[in-house]
């Protein structure tokens, strides 16, 4: 999508001393280059797609100890698309920690997910995903999730469900956890907290056992804080290092620790699990990126048989 040579004269042209410029990544959005400049150590990262950018300007307000949100410095056009310069944080990214390194980063991680239950949202309205402004986009936490399982015209990833459907997979086991899923909404809190949505998908780097910056907030939202702790219990099986915790158990006991007492928390976990499995076949439908899909499909199938261990009254066929 683009050329280095095009990024060096680009940041160049902004920065006439901008030196070791470098590629950090490429995301299913965006791709991220470093450079330095006069001593300070920069980010650019280059998309179709503004919104995402602005909603980082937008997640701004939240920087703390607990949620490390590199300052971003300039949104603007670029290559047809737009850019977005922010500083830069040293540290490996927290997919790639192995299990020791896990191991010593669990405070952290979890100061992390505190941070996000206890930020100050209360000068916003709305659930789901926020806008440049702040603003969810739903009426209600179990609204937003249904919507969000809709193969709806507006979004970037529309076209999903007929790829799904003229595929070798087909849409039963969509259909069949959609069914489960739309039965299991009533139970959910509709609470308002902080998510970020997409700490796993290399947005979150570590330094000394410590999280030092958490970005891209492209899919940020409001709703259950329980919703970011399902994806680490959904997604570790299979990260290498992740699946040697038990995320769910050593959760409660952080909550425990603190005096918290989580209603319908195994439901409301396995809930949200299935909720991810199900958004994420029809994005890999959409990307056909089928090997993911393969992996989803097994995770979606074993939580459907957690479900109907836990909760018999809900039939699956």
């Amino acid at each position: 999508m683009y050329k280095f040579e095009d990024i060096e004269l680009f940041v160049s042209e902004l920065y006439p001393n901008a030196k070791n410029i470098a590629l950090l990544g490429k995301g299913g959005h965006s791709h991220a280059y470093s450079f330095d400049e006069e001593g300070q150590k920069l980010v650019i990262r280059f998309s179709r797609h503004s919104e995402d950018f602005e909603k980082d300007l937008f997640a701004n307000r939240f920087d703390s100890v607990a949620i490390p949100v590199p300052k971003l410095i300039k949104i603007g056009d670029a290559f047809g698309g737009y850019f977005a310069i922010s500083e830069q944080r040293d540290g490996l990214m927290l997919d790639d920690l192995d299990t020791d390194q896990i191991r010593r980063t669990l405070p952290s991680i979890f100061k992390l997910l505190d941070g996000l239950r206890e930020a100050d949202i209360s000068d916003t309205v709305g659930f789901g995903a926020f806008d440049v402004n702040g603003v969810g986009g739903n009426a209600t936490w179990s609204e937003h999730l249904l919507d969000s399982l809709e193969d709806n015209p507006t979004k970037r990833t529309h076209g999903w469900y007929k790829i799904l459907q003229e595929s070798k997979y087909g849409t039963k086991l969509f259909d069949d956890g959609l069914a489960v899923f739309k039965n299991l909404t009533g139970s959910l809190p509709n609470v308002r907290h902080l998510i970020h949505y997409d700490l796993l998908n290399r947005n979150v780097l570590v330094n000394d056992d410590e999280i030092t910056a958490v970005f891209d907030w492209g899919c940020g939202r409001y709703g259950d804080f329980l919703f970011e702790l399902a994806c680490f219990t959904f997604w570790s099986p299979i990260i290498d290092g992740y699946r040697d915790f038990d995320w769910k158990t050593l959760a409660r006991n952080h909550f425990e620790s603190n005096g918290m007492q989580i209603s319908n928390f195994e439901i409301r976990l396995m809930t949200y699990e299935l909720f991810i499995g199900l958004e994420h076949l029809g994005y890999n439908a959409f990307i056909g990126g089928w090997e993911n899909y393969e992996k989803t499909q097994d995770l979606v199938t074993k939580i459907l048989e957690n479900i109907r261990t836990y909760h018999n009254s809900i039939t699956i066929q």
